[in-house]
């Protein structure tokens, strides 16, 4: 018998490892809207697809890196890192994603202050909500880990 399963070794990926947008929202909401499909036959809401050029086929990406169009989770919208579905290195580092965190100086050029980056969040929440995206508890979720967030808190 098992006790655990093997941890894969992110350290050996191009960058560094693991997007941090929380996927689970969308997952949530997408099983809601299924039983609500099933129950009642209401369809589930549509979402933008993601971008993507002409062929070769690559994803669409902003200044930052992060991919454009599909749903816009805040943590996507209102950015504070470059998140990724791709890496390259040894291993399994091509499903891993890659999280890479802004400088300082791209925060503050983004946001003057936590207040700024707070009503961006809450916004872009809102939005997805409203779109049925996110469910409310989640919602409410997200507002308060930008709240508790050190985004805008900058020393002088």
């Amino acid at each position: 018998m098992r006790d655990s399963l093997p941890v894969a070794d992110t350290t050996i990926c191009a960058r560094p490892a693991l997007s941090r947008i929380p996927t689970k929202y969308v997952v949530n909401a997408a099983f809601e809207h299924l039983v609500r499909w099933i129950d009642a036959d209401i369809q589930p809401p549509t979402a933008p697809r993601i971008e993507v050029t002409a062929p070769p086929v690559k994803v669409r990406r902003d200044a930052y890196g992060n991919a454009l169009g599909g749903i816009q989770l805040p943590q996507h919208a209102v950015p504070t890192a470059t998140n990724t579905g791709a890496n390259s290195g040894d291993g399994f580092c091509f499903l891993f994603g890659s999280h890479q965190p802004f400088d300082q100086a791209t925060l503050q050029s983004l946001y003057r202050n936590h207040g700024a980056y707070v009503n961006q969040v809450v916004r872009k929440t809102n939005e997805n909500r409203a779109a049925g995206y996110i469910l409310a508890p989640d919602a409410v979720e997200i507002k308060e880990a930008a709240a508790q967030s050190d985004i805008g808190h900058w020393r002088r």
